[in-house]
């Protein structure tokens, strides 16, 4: 049975005409409308195959992002354990530079107490020179008048020495005298003697 020719219609009723050809543009009106469903099917299939591809490049590129997340979260971690390190190195450094200082303030008043220590021992070593510089000069004065004093007293002891051996002659004679004489003689011998002695 073919629809390309309208043989088979001659002879058919009006009314059977009329309804054959309702039919017919029924059917055109279904081929069209399956031909239209048929280009949506095709176009939603390949619409579909397209959003399918790009699922799959979005799963790639969600497994890629996930991938980098990752490494960006164990590069942050990482920052953030040497941060919380250089946080605790600069807590120990700053209690490191703060007891420095304090030795650092301690060492300085230290050296200002040693300073005005020494200043003062300094002073007292000069006025111990200077009194030391007195004393050797006074030494000096009584080494002389020591030197004077021994000389003198060399002499003085020279002319006791002399005065004594006299005493002593004069004292032999008195003796001599006072056994062997008269008591007039003895006087005028002993004033011979004496005047020639001091002579």
């Amino acid at each position: 049975m073919s629809w390309l020719t309208d043989e088979w219609k001659d002879g058919l009723p009006h009314k059977a005409l009329q309804k054959i050809a309702q039919i017919e543009q029924q059917n055109e009106k279904l081929k069209k409308e399956r031909e239209q469903k048929q280009f949506q099917f095709e176009s939603l299939e390949q619409a579909l195959r397209v959003e399918k591809r790009k699922v799959e490049e979005e799963k790639s590129q969600y497994g890629s992002l996930q991938r980098d997340y990752k490494a960006l979260s164990e590069q942050c971690q990482e920052v953030e354990n040497k941060r919380q390190k250089l946080a605790t190195d600069v807590h120990t450094k700053d209690n490191l530079i703060s007891c420095l200082e304090c030795k650092v303030s301690q060492a300085k008043s230290q050296y200002e107490a040693e300073t005005a220590k020494m200043l003062h021992v300094q002073q007292e070593l000069e006025s111990v020179q200077r009194e030391c510089a007195d004393n050797l000069h006074k030494l000096e004065k009584l080494t002389i008048e020591h030197t004077k004093l021994q000389e003198y007293s060399k002499q003085q002891r020279v002319q006791i020495d002399q005065q004594t051996d006299k005493i002593r002659a004069l004292e032999s004679d008195l003796k001599r005298v006072s056994d062997g004489c008269t008591s007039m003689a003895p006087s005028r011998h002993i004033s011979g003697r004496y005047s020639s002695n001091n002579s």
